[in-house]
């Protein structure tokens, strides 16, 4: 019998794995109860701190190596970045030829997007393309934020606007072009990598895992995924997460997903950073959009936020007892109109070490409302808890069109 009808007759006979269930895109994925490994410490720290000696007895790197230093090796490797953390439904990717792009000799951009349009807002070829013969699946998708980069300031020590969050598109379809600028080659240098690590044992495992979460900021951008996260995540991972940047869109025709409105969303979104989050100590907050399709009138969209955005983040603090820095980005017509009231309080500014920006400080006893009075002096507010509003979006959309040619009076506000 030739051994090609030996394979043949093997693969027919063979009993057949069954399908895996279809994923829905409106079930979220949870974590497996029983965990299947026993890896992380809590509840397993006991069978960790038992297999520890043992695994690592003849490592010079864990029995020589101060853990000082090796956890300033790790943080230097795969920390003090901002990643990325997105959850998707879509087709399983598979890398797109190598040799198609090697042919193209295109300049990669992120994570290995390569631009093949000069024009401004040129069109960029992704590495990967999605695998439709397969169902579509819940599937993990991040990288290492490269919208700063220090060859695009304007002055030591200065920011460039476009830094802020709400500016950000690493995991869009058209990158920033500041990922140049930064050293290494495309694709590696966009992931952060630390997988071979982490798989290298169980200590290796614990030492890098804390590293990873600890000292990164955690860039979010859907809302539901921050409500879900503690079904995602085990709990000492969240924890573990010290910093984190927010960015909120607000859709005046189209809520998120899951809400009946921008506001519903938004007070959602609020209640769950403490509970995804419960040792946070920083966040930056950047809403972008408008609550409303057409709002002219400014002191109407500064009267939003100090009735419905500031009592909220407010609240939002309180429950955040290690909280040390809070920063909420403000549109430019906003600022212009909030900063000279924070000035004529004496209250701090700029935001320190950012004195390009436009910012002021914003204490919580004037976060209760429009209009917020209190007798406390401009010493007593900038030494109380409060947040930072800093200079963000461009909110300048130009007036809206008027019908059959009339003008619109200038203290027009929406229906």
């Amino acid at each position: 019998m030739s051994k090609r009808l030996k394979k043949w007759i093997r693969k027919a006979t063979a009993p057949k794995t069954p399908e895996a269930p279809r994923q829905s895109p409106d079930v979220y994925p949870t974590l497996p109860s029983p965990r299947p490994r026993l890896l992380t410490p809590s509840p397993s720290h006991e069978s960790l701190v038992i297999s520890t000696p043992l695994a690592t007895s003849s490592s010079a790197l864990f029995q020589r190596l101060p853990y000082e230093i090796r956890r300033a090796i790790l943080v230097e490797a795969f920390g003090d970045r901002i990643l990325h953390m997105d959850l998707v439904f879509d087709h399983p990717k598979v890398p797109f030829g190598r040799k198609k792009l090697a042919e193209l000799e295109l300049e990669k951009y992120h994570c290995g997007y390569t631009r093949y349009s000069d024009e401004d807002d040129g069109l960029f070829l992704s590495p990967f393309v999605v695998d439709k013969k397969k169902h579509k699946e819940w599937a993990w998708r991040g990288s290492v934020c490269h919208r700063r980069s220090e060859r695009m300031f304007w002055r030591d020590g200065e920011r460039d606007r476009l830094e802020d969050p709400c500016y950000d598109s690493c995991l869009r379809k058209t990158p920033r072009v500041s990922c140049p600028h930064w050293p290494g080659e495309s694709p590696g240098k966009c992931f952060i990598g630390i997988m071979g690590w982490l798989l290298t044992c169980r200590q290796a495992y614990t030492e890098g895992i804390e590293v990873l979460y600890s000292t990164n900021t955690i860039h979010l951008s859907d809302p539901e995924l921050i409500r879900r996260l503690p079904d995602l995540l085990p709990p000492q991972r969240l924890a573990s997460i010290k910093m984190v940047e927010i960015t909120y869109w607000f859709h005046a025709d189209n809520p998120p997903r899951g809400q009946t409105s921008n506001k519903e969303g938004f007070d959602t979104m609020l209640r769950a950073v403490p509970v995804s989050f419960p040792n946070l100590r920083k966040i930056h907050i950047s809403p972008c959009g408008e609550w409303f399709p057409y709002i002219r009138n400014v002191t109407y969209r500064v009267g939003w936020y100090e009735r419905d955005m500031f009592p909220r983040i407010r609240e939002m603090m309180l429950q955040l007892d290690q909280l040390d820095e809070c920063v909420l980005s403000m549109g430019h017509k906003k600022m212009w109109e909030l900063q000279p009231d924070a000035l004529r309080r004496g209250l701090k500014f700029p935001f320190p070490g950012d004195n390009y920006w436009q910012s002021a400080w914003r204490p919580l006893s004037l976060c209760m409302g429009p209009g917020t009075a209190t007798e406390k002096t401009a010493k007593e507010l900038n030494s109380e808890r409060g947040f930072w509003m800093v200079d963000g979006i461009e909110d300048d959309f130009g007036e809206p069109t008027p019908c059959f040619g009339s003008g619109w009076p200038n203290d027009w506000e929406p229906y």
